[in-house]
């Protein structure tokens, strides 16, 4: 089993909630709703039909492009009822910028969702960032990490990598568009990375780490989602067998 990622939409920003395009994929896939919002006034509200996976509030300063931000992911199976787009509704001080991807995973299992957050506040150019609480890591595993940034600009972003203790990840990607944020109220922007766990080793019930390299200063808080698909349990045997079955565990047992 393997999960994979299918596809991201565009970067929407500006106003209390964008309107997020979703993805195009199959009735099963996991949609990740990502958005960013500027300012410690920022209310992020809940969508009907979406479970939030965790937020966080961070980053430091008060000028244009240092200032407090919020980062929040939430998700949804996909069923194929959706509203597309679907309208993130929120109060805020400042811009509020989205995005969404969509992951796929083998048939008959199902979704099994953990997050974590972290924060940097150092406003330089390069991003170091470790959540604040430890999950579990399996082989196969997607970690999605949502990254609130400061300023509007399109970075451009060098070596991006997720690590923990005990867990191999392959590459890092980053699958949100290299486009400039919003400039609504206070300025900033929103990416989204993907990993997928190659090992793991010992006890890997550890804390994620993100980092990465910018020209451009920023900070903020990420968001870290874990994505695993867990295989559906083995059905029951029709009632009939159920003697015949339980004969010959005894047999065996003999």
């Amino acid at each position: 089993m393997a999960i994979a990622f299918v596809a991201v939409d565009t970067k929407v920003g500006g106003g209390s909630g964008p309107s997020l395009a979703i993805p195009g994929g199959s009735v099963g896939d996991m949609l990740i709703a990502g958005r960013a919002a500027g300012s410690s006034g920022t209310t992020l509200n809940d969508q009907s039909g979406w479970t939030l996976a965790d937020q966080l509030e961070g980053g430091t300063g008060s000028s244009i492009d240092a200032h407090v931000t919020k980062a929040r992911a939430d998700y949804r199976e996909a069923d194929g009822f959706e509203s597309d787009p679907t309208a993130f509704s929120g109060t805020s001080l400042g811009y509020v910028i989205g995005l969404m991807a969509r992951y796929s995973k083998a048939g008959g299992s199902t979704w099994d969702v953990a997050a974590t957050t972290g924060n940097d506040n150092t406003h330089g150019s390069n991003r170091a960032t470790s959540g604040a609480n430890s999950i579990t890591w399996l082989t196969g595993d997607m970690c999605v990490v949502v990254v609130a940034t400061d300023t509007d600009t399109a970075l451009t972003i060098t070596s991006p990598a997720v690590t923990a203790t005990n867990v191999t990840f392959g590459t890092c990607n980053r699958r949100s568009p290299s486009t400039a944020g919003t400039t609504s109220g206070q300025d900033g922007n929103i990416e989204i990375f993907d990993v997928a766990v190659t090992a793991t080793n010992g006890s890997p019930n550890t804390s994620p780490a993100l980092q990465f390299t910018t020209a451009t200063s920023q900070c903020g808080p990420v968001v870290f989602v874990r994505l695993r698909e867990i295989s559906a349990a083995e059905p029951p045997a029709p009632p009939i067998l159920r003697p015949y079955r339980a004969a010959v565990e005894r047999s065996v047992r003999w």
